[in-house]
């Protein structure tokens, strides 16, 4: 239930916002075409989604979220976190997430981001 929750949240959020989802747009394919009041806001509304997507990892790992709807969170992840914009925000953002999250992104993902 919550996994939903989170997901309706962000995309609720998003989209009853036209000036959030253009920052987004914008955003997820290249951060120096924000202005630093936009990329503030591109930050909190990944941190957001980031967050979710941690709690969701480590909910997994402890056998708390089913593999069906962990796999659907990872195809959100991956999409996201492929995006040149995303990625350069994940490597230089200023409040890091926990180690074994970050290396299951880079690890996963890391392959198709690059391609």
């Amino acid at each position: 239930h919550a996994l939903t929750v989170t997901r309706l949240e962000y995309v609720s959020l998003v989209v009853q916002n036209p000036d959030l989802s253009r920052i987004l747009r914008v955003g997820m394919l290249d951060l120096a075409q924000l202005d630093e009041n936009e990329r503030h806001r591109f930050h909190l509304i990944m941190y957001y989604l980031f967050s979710a997507g941690e709690n969701f990892y480590y909910q997994h790992r402890q056998g708390q979220l089913d593999t069906e709807q962990w796999e659907r969170w990872c195809g959100t992840l991956r999409y996201y976190f492929t995006q040149p914009g995303i990625r350069s925000w994940f490597e230089t953002s200023p409040i890091p997430f926990a180690s074994g999250f970050a290396e299951f992104l880079r690890s996963e993902f890391q392959a198709q981001a690059m391609s």
